[in-house]
């Protein structure tokens, strides 16, 4: 005799497999989410201790830009050699990181476009006063964890994780 369709006990056995997966895909989505914003905020605070000790080494004013006027789009860091804050033909370009736009990285005010070194390290603004302020990756998963990278007016970076996300939920 041949059998049609499946048995109760197959079928309850497929649901509590399909069920047990799906929980584990969206945990393992978010946790590639987190992730990929991890290494993101380590690649922008290299290449903005990289800008310092450009600067440093160089002994002149060297920015990093956002491109577009628009971190998530990425940045650009440059040598300032005319010292008017923006990059100019003729001006090396050190180094360029292209962003898709998916995880929003927004700065404040202080650098809501740009953090500019001079020659002793110090993050300046254009009118030479000091520079500090925040840069907010918000990965675009509510659930994931923020990072904040925080400039200090001595010019020096550190990352912060926010574990319960508000700062992202305050940055939409």
């Amino acid at each position: 005799m041949y059998q049609k369709g499946i048995s109760l006990t197959e079928l309850l056995f497929a649901l509590g497999v399909t069920g047990v997966l799906i929980c584990l895909s969206t945990s393992m989505l978010e946790r590639a989410e987190t992730y990929k914003l991890e290494a993101l905020s380590h690649e922008l605070a290299a290449s903005i201790r990289f800008a310092r000790s450009q600067a440093v080494h160089a002994g002149t004013h060297v920015t990093v830009q956002a491109q577009e006027e628009d971190w998530s789009m990425g940045w650009v860091i440059y040598i300032d050699a005319n010292d008017n804050g923006s990059l100019d033909e003729n001006e090396p370009v050190l180094m360029r990181k292209l962003l898709d736009g998916r995880i929003r990285l927004i700065g404040n005010s202080p650098v809501k476009h740009y953090v500019r070194y001079n020659p002793s390290g110090q993050a300046v603004l254009l009118n030479g006063a000091f520079q500090a302020g925040t840069l907010t990756l918000c990965p675009s998963t509510e659930k994931a964890q923020g990072i904040k990278a925080v400039l200090n007016s001595a010019g020096r970076l550190r990352l912060d994780v926010q574990e319960d996300g508000s700062v992202c939920a305050r940055s939409l």
